[in-house]
């Protein structure tokens, strides 16, 4: 079973992306800090893919990236982003890829599908 770490600050956001993966047979961990997700990466080293929520200007979101890349840099990372413009911006170019949180669950769920086959 496929194994995702989800970081989102926005419990609406984080409990639909949960919900939404474990119907299609996902393990999923979840965490709503930098720290507990931080933790979670730090105890799992068999997670496949981590979904990282972003929020605009967010730089304590960028620092996460940093931390994570820096745990486990293998890991594929897919930002949840609020705006397209952030892949503008150099910083979030340490993730894989990208989707915006108005994108339809259907658009999150073909790219997970796809971030854990190439993986």
């Amino acid at each position: 079973m496929n194994r995702i770490l989800i970081i989102d600050k926005n419990i609406d956001d984080l409990n639909k992306y949960h919900s939404e993966l474990v119907e299609d047979g996902y393990e999923i961990q979840k965490s709503s800090t930098r720290e507990e997700g931080l933790e979670s990466l730090s105890r799992d080293k068999s997670l496949d893919l981590v979904l990282l929520g972003m929020e605009t200007g967010s730089e304590g979101g960028f620092q996460l990236l940093r931390d994570i890349r820096k745990k486990q840099p293998e890991i594929p990372i897919l930002l949840l982003c609020e705006h397209t413009n952030f892949k503008r911006d150099f910083r979030s170019w340490l993730a894989d890829d990208y989707l915006t949180k108005t994108s339809n669950i259907e658009s999150l769920k073909i790219k997970v599908k796809e971030m854990i086959e190439g993986s």
